[in-house]
């Protein structure tokens, strides 16, 4: 716990710092929620082909030219998220997430590709994930994402 939140507290504030220091960190923070849905398969013979999990996130993202960062909190299994991504064109992504349980040491990492699909104050996103949970597991999502954010900070 101490080691999640140190990361915290390191990535927010060497984040400001270089948000005051050059065009080519921050241009703006923003703070939501993202509510989302997924079909999950683990390759695993003796289970169904696919699972269905939902879920709700807050986050906090900052915002460079190029990539975005978020650090998010997930309500379902009371898990800290720390995503990367890299903008590509005609709104499509791709990042890595890491995942670590708070309650448990489960860990998850994976890399995705997605496309995202503005709607009005809202942004969709059609992701797939392909990840491990460490323990010889690999496991791939296939979902939907609805974000509503606010922009917290912007750069002038």
């Amino acid at each position: 716990m101490k080691k999640t939140l140190s990361m915290i507290a390191f990535l927010f504030i060497t984040g400001t710092i270089a948000a005051q220091d050059s065009t080519k960190f921050f241009q703006r923070i923003k703070g939501g929620m993202i509510v989302g849905t997924s079909g999950v398969t683990t390759f695993s013979g003796d289970k169904k082909p696919f699972n269905l999990n939902y879920g709700l996130l807050a986050k906090v993202t900052f915002v460079t030219p190029k990539t975005y960062h978020n650090i998010m909190y997930n309500f379902g299994d009371n898990s800290i998220c720390f995503l990367t991504g890299y903008l590509l064109p005609k709104k499509w992504d791709i990042y890595v997430v890491y995942s670590r349980g708070l309650n448990e040491n489960k860990n998850y990492l994976a890399i995705a590709l997605e496309k995202m699909i503005k709607a009005e104050d809202a942004e969709c996103f059609l992701y797939s994930e392909l990840g491990t949970d460490f323990q010889g597991g690999k496991i791939l999502s296939v979902g939907i994402l609805i974000s509503i954010e606010s922009v917290l900070w912007k750069r002038k």
